[in-house]
């Protein structure tokens, strides 16, 4: 985890209170960590196209540190995850399907069923009802679809694909899986 949060990049310098100071790896690190085969490894790209990479690749072929920035990036992204915890998150994510979009490609259409949910690693989408038009524009880390699982209804709006689009899909079946304590305990909350 400390290799993922300094490294030595090409990114704007960070800011602390009124200043701007930048920061070297040599300066925070020691010269034997940052001269091991481990850490080379993990120097290049720390946007959001790495999850991506990774998503690509088949869960059982994962590393623990692939599997490890998955379930972080989802933590993050999605709040019911933290709820869910660790454990079930890395159980998760082998049931998520990796999908992309191309611009204009329709990802739900309002009026079908609902059987899948989605959150947006990468792109943009627009979110549509008919006779209104566009109402939103969902982004990096958005979660729709999860209205219809939860109520066993129809879709009440079409998502349409801005740019091109990659998203995590997680099916009916699975999503009740692992979601069914959560929601027993906020029902439980609830009626308290």
């Amino acid at each position: 985890d400390m290799r993922h949060l300094i490294r030595d990049r090409e990114e704007p310098p960070l800011q602390y209170g009124d200043g701007l100071h930048k920061y070297r790896t040599q300066d925070i690190m020691p010269r034997w960590i940052m001269t091991t085969k481990d850490w080379k490894n993990t120097r290049g790209k720390t946007d959001g196209s790495d999850i991506s990479e990774i998503l690509k690749i088949a869960p059982h072929q994962r590393s623990l540190e692939q599997n490890s920035k998955l379930v972080h990036f989802l933590m993050n992204v999605w709040k019911t995850a933290n709820q869910m915890g660790m454990k079930k998150c890395t159980q998760m994510l082998n049931e998520f399907k990796y999908v992309t979009y191309e611009p204009g490609e329709y990802i739900i259409r309002e009026g079908e069923e609902g059987l899948t949910f989605y959150i947006i690693m990468s792109g943009t989408t627009l979110v549509d009802k008919d006779g209104i038009g566009v109402v939103a524009k969902l982004g990096k880390g958005k979660a729709f679809g999860e209205l219809a699982l939860v109520k066993g209804d129809v879709r009440t709006a079409s998502i349409i694909a801005e740019t091109k689009v990659e998203v995590l899909s997680l099916h009916k079946l699975d999503y009740d899986h692992f979601i069914k304590d959560i929601q027993s305990a906020e029902r439980r909350e609830n009626f308290n």
